[in-house]
């Protein structure tokens, strides 16, 4: 979504990856997640969740993996629906944008259409990015916090 909005264009080595390069716009947003992860305490909700898995699979048993699988498939599919849902804003933004210039690309062929869309292109990512980035985090932990509560057990 970042590439429709001309937001892919700097390149940065990638924080988790080795050895590959990955946009800047998408490093700032993981690496701002980590830190409202960390300043909302989730990472505790973390640890109790892996402390409590040893008391929920005892060590050297196998646990159920019909239930593993299921639930884990589970989690993947919320986790693909939360980040589809976190950049909806930015994809509606880019498709519209598109869109526009498809339609001006039409109208008026003798108008050369990058050299005027590529400036717009990117202002309007960075104002969408800006105006959304609030909402799409707020999102992505009430998200994040849901999907730990149904890994932690009661009580």
């Amino acid at each position: 979504c970042s590439s429709d909005l001309g937001l892919a264009n700097a390149l940065v080595p990638e924080i988790a990856a080795q050895g590959q390069q990955g946009a800047i716009t998408t490093n700032f947003i993981v690496l701002l997640a980590l830190v409202l992860m960390f300043s909302s305490d989730l990472h505790h909700e973390m640890l109790k969740g892996m402390i409590s898995s040893y008391r929920l699979f005892p060590v050297g048993d196998l646990p159920p993996m019909g239930d593993f699988s299921e639930t884990l498939s589970q989690a993947i599919q919320k986790t693909f629906v939360i980040g589809l849902q976190m950049s909806a804003p930015l994809l509606i933004v880019g498709f519209l944008l598109s869109l526009g210039m498809g339609l001006v690309a039409r109208l008026m062929p003798q108008v050369q259409i990058f050299f005027i869309a590529a400036p717009l292109q990117l202002a309007l990512g960075f104002v969408a990015l800006a105006t959304a980035l609030g909402a799409m985090m707020g999102w992505y932990l009430g998200s994040f916090a849901e999907l730990l509560d149904t890994f932690l057990p009661a009580g």
